[in-house]
């Protein structure tokens, strides 16, 4: 995947860095910010789903285009 910023945050930053994840991305768990990647949507309401919804700009928030996923995944 084409991408500059690793899906999960830097390691070497907290976790609160600009630089690392936003607060929006952190809700998402590791699996969701994948599924997301992957298909350009979430396939299942995410399990913080309410906390996303207090959020009004949730969607334009987590567009996912500068994420990349570790060489490890396919």
């Amino acid at each position: 995947m084409a991408g500059d910023r690793p899906i999960d945050g830097r390691a070497d930053l907290h976790p609160d860095h600009p630089e690392n994840l936003s607060p929006e991305e952190r809700v998402l768990t590791p699996g969701e910010r994948r599924e997301l990647l992957r298909h350009r949507c979430l396939l299942r309401s995410p399990e913080a789903a309410d906390a996303l919804a207090g959020s009004p700009a949730w969607e334009r928030d987590l567009m996912p285009f500068d994420w990349q996923l570790p060489n490890s995944e396919p």
